[in-house]
């Protein structure tokens, strides 16, 4: 039996797009450090998103490619001399949001090889609760879960804090901004 490739990934990606999935695409400034690159991917790879490369594509594409991913929100990363300087964020049916997240720093730490499926949030002012609704995240649905068993994710005016299975993953020193 031959597997038509192409016809199958339509057919998933029609599926997710009527499912719409919680979360966000993330990208780039069109060319991107390395720096950013990583900090980007691990984003995404943690707060379970996507993450594609720019490049030469409009930001109007790269919305068209999430919608087609089942993704609402896209958040841009963008650098300044090589260094995370801001996130802007898209939304799909709504347009350019009018919050903006300020990158003042970037702490990584030892690479996790499989961060688990489940996020536990913790928004511990109303900064932090603005930008849980900007990266659409939502709590996990299994009860009782242990810091140990769940990407921890802590966001506040100062700072957002992601540790998978009980040990830093990533810290960004934030300020949250009209655009």
């Amino acid at each position: 039996m031959v597997t038509n490739y192409k016809t199958s990934f339509k057919k998933v990606a029609q599926r997710k797009k009527r499912e719409k999935i919680m979360g966000t695409y993330f990208s780039t400034s069109r060319r991107p450090s390395q720096l950013t690159r990583r900090i980007v991917r691990k984003l995404a790879y943690l707060l379970q998103g996507k993450y594609e490369n720019r490049g030469k594509r409009s930001g109007e594409e790269l919305a068209e490619r999430a919608q087609h991913f089942g993704f609402s929100r896209v958040c841009f990363l963008y650098e300044k001399n090589g260094n995370p300087s801001e996130m802007q964020f898209f939304d799909v049916e709504k347009g350019w949001l009018e919050e903006k997240v300020r990158v003042l720093g970037v702490r990584e730490f030892e690479r996790n090889k499989r961060a688990p499926k489940e996020l536990l949030l913790k928004a511990h002012d109303a900064a932090g609760k603005k930008m849980k609704e900007l990266f659409m995240l939502e709590d996990s649905e299994v009860d009782g879960l242990e810091e140990e068993e769940a990407v921890v994710v802590e966001m506040n005016a100062q700072r957002i804090a992601l540790k998978a299975k009980g040990e830093a993953a990533l810290e960004l020193r934030v300020k949250l901004e009209k655009a």
